[in-house]
């Protein structure tokens, strides 16, 4: 299994009073957000987004080649797609201000 240390404030040596386990993984910053494992420097991936890293075989959908050096995970590539196309400029005229909104589609118009 893989290495663990005990979580501040857990019982320490004996018997643990409840079936918790107070174990968490040492890999913390370098855990594949996906398995969990140690990602190695070399072999992995890192969100631009969210700066979690991934082992490339982990990634989803597989890449077909070298990932670009502005990688995002699927959750930051979705979260920045929704800002996009909400990023609050006037359908109209082009510019920002105090506009209403559409939530179904990208339309945005100053408010009367």
């Amino acid at each position: 299994g893989a290495p663990h240390e005990s979580v501040a404030g857990a019982p320490q040596g004996g018997a643990l009073r409840s079936q918790r386990v107070y174990t968490v993984a040492m890999s913390g910053r370098n855990a594949c957000a996906k398995c969990k494992a140690a990602v190695p420097t070399a072999d992995g991936a890192r969100c631009v987004g969210c700066e979690l890293r991934w082992h490339l075989a982990c990634v989803r959908p597989a890449p077909t080649g070298p990932l670009p050096r502005d990688w995002r995970c699927t959750s930051c590539a979705i979260e920045t797609w929704y800002d996009w196309l909400h990023d609050d400029a006037c359908t109209a005229c082009g510019l920002g201000g105090e506009l209403l909104c559409c939530d179904r589609c990208t339309v945005a118009y100053h408010l009367p």
